[in-house]
């Protein structure tokens, strides 16, 4: 009997790469636009593998699913699969640990430098019939600046790369197991927060973490 994998609902172009692992072997590949929990309990009853981006995968989804042995995370984060439902039925939950490390990287860079280099004001003021730096200023030399990142995993890591990259001097906070490699020099968060000119913030959303920005942290900020 063929193994049947669900892909319960994605917002990418295509399944190529999808298609590509699974051809060759005895296995059904079958795509679906679910759009609720029990959208998928429906139409996926025979999956073996559920592979999912927004749609909850709840314990009465899983419930629904008998045959079902794995729930595959299109994403990083696993926030819309009840992990803890899964486990006690003997479903393992997997992501995609690099999915959009680079693009999310890129997106920050690109924000930075429109905030450092006034990219959007001068805009705003061109459109408007001013042409001058004064909306901008201060502006400052990118390699006098110092890059904050706050959570140091994959996409801390790449953000790191090209912020030094372009001179910048990066510190970084994390937790004490997560290792930091060069440019990224660790120090504690208020050392962060007191030196950088510019923080993003990577970490993932877990108790430790949750509100660890606020109005205290932003006080200490330049």
């Amino acid at each position: 009997m063929a193994g049947v994998v669900v892909i319960t609902d994605c917002d990418h172009d295509g399944v190529d790469p999808e298609r590509a692992v699974l051809d060759g072997h005895d296995v059904e590949l079958r795509v679906l636009a679910c759009r609720t929990s029990e959208e998928v309990a429906d139409q996926a009853g025979d999956a073996d593998v559920l592979i999912n981006q927004y749609v909850p995968i709840t314990a009465e989804v899983l419930d629904a699913l008998p045959r079902c042995r794995l729930v595959v995370r299109y994403g990083v984060g696993v926030d819309n699969v009840d992990v803890q439902a899964a486990a006690e039925r003997g479903v393992w939950v997997a992501n995609v640990p690099d999915y959009g490390r680079d693009e999310v990287a890129d997106h920050t860079l690109a924000l930075a430098m429109a905030l450092l280099r006034g990219v959007a004001v001068l805009d705003r003021s061109v459109r408007e019939g001013t042409w001058g730096l004064e909306a901008a200023r201060p502006l400052r030399r990118l390699s006098v600046l110092t890059w904050g990142v706050v959570g140091c995993g994959a996409i801390g890591a790449a953000v790191a790369g090209r912020a030094a990259g372009l001179g910048m001097r990066v510190l970084g906070y994390d937790l004490p197991q997560v290792r930091s490699e060069p440019p990224i020099e660790r120090v504690g968060l208020e050392v962060l927060l007191e030196s950088a000119d510019l923080v993003s913030l990577h970490a993932a959303l877990t108790a430790e973490s949750h509100h660890l920005i606020g109005a205290e942290a932003l006080r200490r900020m330049r």
